[in-house]
């Protein structure tokens, strides 16, 4: 066991804390009788207490799921990611690796410089970091490839092209490649399915479709591919194409941009009926946004018609008719944003 945890953590778990001399008044475990876990649970070993608190910690993970994804969540820096993993153990499963691999690429590019403040490291602090997240990567491959959806693998990817280098990452691309492949595959055969029933929706009716796919998934994973310079086949890009095709109108103003960007850096050129609706899209997006555009420049009628309202009224009267119609158009103008109000003096000026 390389990781011993405190004794203050188990009892911010479990309410109470191991300590040495309770342990060792408890007498020689051999012969003991199994505990209420049950007999594949290690028994408790009286000359080792920090190792019954790693137990304890890891019975706790493994009824408790979502405490271990807090935990991940709450980590500030990769080593505590490194850590909790090494007290998990067996009871990680491959959603718990997977998040922890992407917050360690989040938390690189939120806080960098707390990636890079490792002066016990002899080598480069960001060659163990990667080291870490291709083992970590490897480990799922090779231990819960069939648990793995579209979106673990897409972002798998992206925490690498975040994190790694492109010849240290070129074997584990490879293989979440290929595996990213069979999934696509998998669902397009459910679309498919899902096309021959009469009750089902239309696939990409929704942000998340019957087989599990999103447009994030597939911006992601182009761009990753592109980002650490990783030509996928040709079989992976026959699939992306339908994918992306179904998918691109759900998707957001970055993700297309992303799609696009990694298309260009890659070299690629889509089939024909992609390109159409990708320039519809953008047409589209295009088209919407300056729709948006021009109704922020513009000024309420309301608004219009409340300072001529004043001005007209303060008009007709006296001599003192100055400092109450500023005030007025003052209040109204505080009201309106900044680019609105200018357009307003203009208005007033022209009027």
């Amino acid at each position: 066991v390389t990781v011993t945890p405190t004794a203050a953590a188990a009892a911010e778990l479990h309410g109470d804390a191991v300590s040495s001399s309770s342990s060792s008044s408890a007498g020689n475990s051999v012969g003991r009788k199994p505990t209420r876990h049950g007999p594949n649970v290690p028994l408790q070993c009286a000359k080792y207490p920090r190792l019954n608190t790693i137990v304890r910690l890891q019975q706790v993970y493994a009824s408790q799921p979502k405490t271990l994804m807090s935990r991940i969540k709450n980590c500030r820096d990769w080593l505590q990611l490194q850590q909790l993993l090494q007290e998990a153990g067996l009871a990680a499963n491959h959603i718990h690796i997977t998040a922890a691999v992407v917050h360690c690429a989040q938390l690189l590019q939120r806080q960098p410089q707390q990636q890079f403040a490792l002066q016990q490291c002899v080598v480069e602090p960001q060659a163990v970091l990667s080291a870490w997240l291709l083992e970590m990567t490897q480990q799922l491959l090779q231990q819960h490839s069939s648990s793995l959806e579209t979106r673990h693998t897409a972002n798998l990817l992206w925490a690498l092209a975040k994190c790694c280098r492109q010849q240290e990452a070129t074997a584990v691309v490879d293989a979440l490649e290929q595996l990213q492949m069979q999934q696509f595959q998998q669902c397009l055969q459910l679309q498919q399915q899902y096309q021959q029933m009469q009750h089902c929706k239309r696939p990409g009716s929704s942000k998340r479709n019957k087989a599990g796919i999103t447009p994030q998934d597939m911006s992601n994973s182009i761009w990753a591919l592109a980002t650490l310079s990783h030509q996928p086949c040709q079989q992976w890009l026959d699939v992306f194409w339908v994918l992306t095709q179904q998918q691109l109108s759900n998707a957001s103003a970055q993700e297309i941009s992303n799609i696009v960007w990694a298309m260009a850096k890659l070299g690629l050129q889509p089939p024909s009926s992609c390109s159409r609706v990708v320039l519809e899209v953008v047409r589209s997006r295009l088209r919407q946004q300056q729709r948006q555009q021009e109704e922020a420049t513009q000024v309420p009628p309301a608004a219009l018609q409340a300072v001529s309202s004043t001005s007209s009224s303060s008009s007709n009267k006296g001599g003192g008719h100055n400092s109450s119609s500023s005030r007025a158009s003052g209040t109204a103008r505080q009201q309106l944003p900044q680019q609105q109000q200018q357009q307003l003096q203009r208005f007033n000026a022209q009027a």
